[in-house]
């Protein structure tokens, strides 16, 4: 199994450094397992040459999910094998790599939250199935194409007079203007 570099320091989104520049795609890997493998916005993750910035951060999250629905996946099978204290070791020792990617998982959020862009996972039976995206960028641009309609007026007020007017004047007494 390929693990991800726990210590990876967050940079900008789009940097050449990236989770999945190069061949950290799991799916390259023989012993990929597809059952593992998260849908990005409940289609198929993207293709690991796509070069769109969007589609780089939904694979650096597919990966790191990926690895920790595995290392769910063997921590949940080891238990429900009760044994002997080898199995206490390697209980340790999957728990320290779920620790490592939960790391990583939370520093891609770190790395991304400034910029408006949120991975919300799905999970059923404590692996994630589905992760929703939402990028700052795409919704202001999505805001900016809506058709807005606005009105402006301008309303002038005369400045405040308790005087009465002669026409108002004349109006309470209920006589004609000539007199």
């Amino acid at each position: 199994m390929n693990s991800l570099n726990p210590s990876q320091k967050p940079g900008i989104p789009g940097e050449s450094d990236s989770l999945t520049s190069g061949s950290i795609d799991p799916r390259a890997e023989k012993d990929f397992n597809s059952k593992f493998y998260p849908a990005a916005d409940g289609c198929p993750p993207p293709s690991p040459e796509s070069h769109d910035r969007n589609d780089r951060i939904k694979l650096e999250f597919c990966a790191v999910y990926y690895q920790l629905n595995r290392l769910h996946a063997g921590l949940t099978d080891l238990r429900s094998h009760p044994g002997n204290l080898t199995d206490v070791h390697r209980e340790r020792a999957l728990l320290q790599q779920i620790e490592a990617h939960l790391r990583i998982r939370d520093g891609l959020e770190d790395r991304y939250a400034p910029y408006g862009i949120i991975a919300e996972a799905t999970t059923r039976d404590g692996s994630t199935v589905d992760i929703k995206f939402t990028f700052g960028d795409r919704n202001v641009l999505c805001q900016q194409s809506a058709h807005l309609v606005s009105s402006t007026a301008l309303l002038f007020f005369p400045e405040r007079d308790d005087s009465v007017s002669e026409a108002v004047k004349r109006n309470r007494e209920n006589q004609p203007a000539d007199q």
